[in-house]
C-alpha cells in the first residue's frame, strides 16, 4: 500500500472544485469538508483489498471523531486491538455472574478502570439481569443496551470488544457507515469501478490493477474500452519483447489507444524502462497504460509513485458477483440484437447458478462432497457457449 502524493493532491483539488457553493463562509466550509471526505475516501477505498477496508475505515473514523472533541485518545484505539491483555489475579474484583466468561469479565474491568464512560459498567452488569438477555441474543447490536445509553457508536464498539467480540465486525461496519457516510457505503461496489479509474487517470499516469490469484481483471478493462469505443493492445509482460512493449506504448500515445500489460509481477525489471517511456506529457489525452499484477513486495516503488491503482478481487456476496458478471458479459451487440430477451432470461439463470456454486464452494466439504475451484475461466466458457447457441442462431426461434 503505497499512495501517490500527486494523485492525492489532484483528487483533493477536484473535490474542492465540485463542492457546492454558498455565499456563507461557514456553509461553504461545511460543504467542502463533507465533499472532500466523500471523494477522497471513496477514491482510496478502491486501493484496498476487501479484508483491509474495515481497518482503513476504523482509522479514518477514529481520526474524524478525535477532531470532534469526543474525548478519544490513542488508548481507545489500543483497547480495540488488545482489550484486557492480562490474566486474572488476586486483585481482580469477584465475578458476580456466572454467565460472564472470565475473559469478558477482565475486559469489563479494564473498561471500567481505564475509561470514564464505563465507570458504572461493573455494577450495572452485576445487578441487572437484562445484560444476560442482551448478551445471549444472536444480534445484540440491533437492540438497545440495558444500560449506559449515553454511549456513542465508538464506545459501543469498545463494549462489544469486551463482551461480544464475535459481533465486533458488524458494529465496526455500523461505525464506519455512520461516520464516513456515503463514502464508506459505496465501497462494496468499488471492485467494478474500472471505468471511473480510467477517468481519474491521465495519459502520463499508469493505472495499476492489483488482483489476487484466481481472478483476471483483463475482461473488465476490455469491456470498459469496448463501451468507450477504444482499441486495446494487450500483451503479457513476461512473454513480450521489451522493444515490442515500448513500441505499443509509443503508438498508443499518438493514436489514443489503450495498452494493457498483463502479469507485471512476472517481469518487474521491465517496469523501469516503461516508466521512462511514459514520462513525457505531449501525448494523446485518451491514452491509458494499464498494468495488471499480483501483490509483490518487489514491485518498484518509483513506478507506484507515478501511478494510480485499484485492488480487484472476486466480489463478496451473490448480488455483487452477479453485478460484476453482468458488467463483464453484456455487450451492446447483445442488447441491440433480436435475441436480447431470450439472452437475458438464459443469462440470468446461468449467472445465478454460477454465483450459488461459487458462494457455496467457500464451505469446502460442507458445500460440496468433491472440492472444485470455480474460476473465471469456467464462467467465460459458459458465456461463450451461450453466445453461440442463443445469440448466433441466425434467426432460429427454437427455445434454449
Amino acid at each position: 500500500y503505497y499512495f501517490n502524493l500527486a494523485e492525492f493532491l489532484r483528487i483533493f483539488a477536484h473535490a474542492i472544485d465540485i463542492s457546492d457553493k454558498s455565499p456563507s463562509t461557514a456553509t461553504r466550509i461545511l460543504f467542502l469538508i463533507q465533499n472532500i471526505k466523500t471523494v477522497v475516501i471513496k477514491h482510496y477505498l478502491r486501493q484496498f483489498f476487501h479484508d483491509h477496508i474495515p481497518v482503513f475505515g476504523l482509522l479514518a473514523s477514529f481520526r474524524i471523531l478525535s477532531d470532534q472533541d469526543r474525548g478519544l485518545s490513542s488508548s481507545h484505539l489500543t483497547y480495540l486491538i488488545h482489550a484486557c491483555g492480562r490474566n486474572a489475579g488476586s486483585n481482580v474484583p469477584f465475578k458476580a455472574k456466572e454467565w460472564i466468561p472470565d475473559q469478558c469479565w477482565l475486559n469489563c474491568i479494564h473498561l471500567s478502570e481505564g475509561f470514564s464512560a464505563f465507570n458504572s459498567l461493573l455494577e450495572s452488569v452485576s445487578k441487572k439481569e437484562a445484560w444476560k438477555v442482551w448478551w445471549e441474543r444472536e444480534a445484540p447490536e440491533l437492540d438497545a443496551l440495558p444500560d449506559l445509553i449515553h454511549l456513542d457508536i465508538f464506545h459501543k464498539l469498545m463494549l462489544f470488544r469486551a463482551l461480544r467480540e464475535d459481533r465486533m465486525m458488524t458494529v465496526l461496519h455500523m461505525l464506519n457507515t455512520e461516520v464516513l457516510g456515503e463514502a464508506y457505503s459505496h465501497q462494496q461496489n468499488v471492485f467494478s469501478d474500472i471505468e471511473e479509474l480510467s477517468t481519474v487517470g491521465t495519459s502520463s499516469m499508469p493505472l495499476i490493477i492489483v488482483f489476487k490469484l484466481g481472478f483476471d481483471p483483463a475482461a473488465l478493462i476490455l469491456n470498459v474500452a469496448k463501451r468507450k469505443h477504444i482499441t486495446v493492445e494487450a500483451v503479457t509482460l513476461a512473454k513480450a519483447h521489451k522493444g515490442v512493449i515500448l513500441s505499443l506504448i509509443s503508438k498508443g500515445e499518438v493514436n489514443g489507444s489503450w495498452v494493457m500489460l498483463q502479469n507485471a509481477h512476472l517481469a518487474l525489471d521491465v517496469l523501469n524502462d516503461i516508466e521512462n517511456a511514459i514520462s513525457k506529457t505531449d501525448c494523446n489525452t485518451k491514452f491509458r497504460l494499464w498494468v495488471t499484477t499480483e501483490p509483490d513486495e518487489a514491485f518498484p516503488i518509483s513506478f507506484l509513485r507515478i501511478s494510480a491503482k485499484s485492488m480487484v478481487q472476486p466480489p463478496v456476496g451473490i448480488k455483487n458477483t452477479m453485478q460484476m458478471l453482468a458488467f463483464e458479459s453484456t455487450s451492446e451487440e447483445i442488447i441491440g440484437s433480436s435475441d436480447a430477451q431470450k439472452w437475458f432470461k438464459t443469462f440470468y439463470t446461468v449467472c445465478y447458478t454460477y454465483c450459488i456454486i461459487h458462494e457455496r464452494s467457500k464451505f469446502g466439504a460442507v458445500g460440496f462432497s468433491h472440492p472444485y475451484d470455480f474460476e473465471v475461466t469456467d464462467w467465460n466458457t459458459t458465456v461463450s457457449y451461450l453466445r453461440d447457441h442463443v445469440v448466433d442462431q441466425d434467426g432460429k426461434e427454437e427455445d434454449v
